[in-house]
């Protein structure tokens, strides 16, 4: 499987600069972590509604993991990425 580009900058159609946490770049696709310290208040849940429908809009296939998939189901996030990106 290929490394993702960690931290990726992506200017969208917009025109607005953001972050991805892990891209496929080649592939459109993004990981993104989604942790309770980033995404904790109604705002930074619009906020994320707001990007992943503009990251889609502009082509970009966005999937999500949480702690729990991080820590506890890693070879389910694993083998996710390998179907997603063996379509891309």
């Amino acid at each position: 499987m290929p490394l993702p580009t960690r931290q990726h900058e992506l200017r969208l159609s917009s025109g607005r600069l953001i972050r991805l946490d892990f891209a496929w770049v080649p592939h459109r696709v993004t990981l993104e972590s989604e942790g309770r310290r980033w995404h904790a208040t109604r705002g930074d849940f619009e906020r994320d509604i707001a990007r992943t429908n503009e990251l889609q809009a502009d082509g970009w296939q966005v999937l999500r993991a949480g702690w729990t998939d991080v820590h506890h189901r890693p070879g389910q996030i694993e083998a996710l990425l390998r179907q997603v990106l063996g379509r891309a």
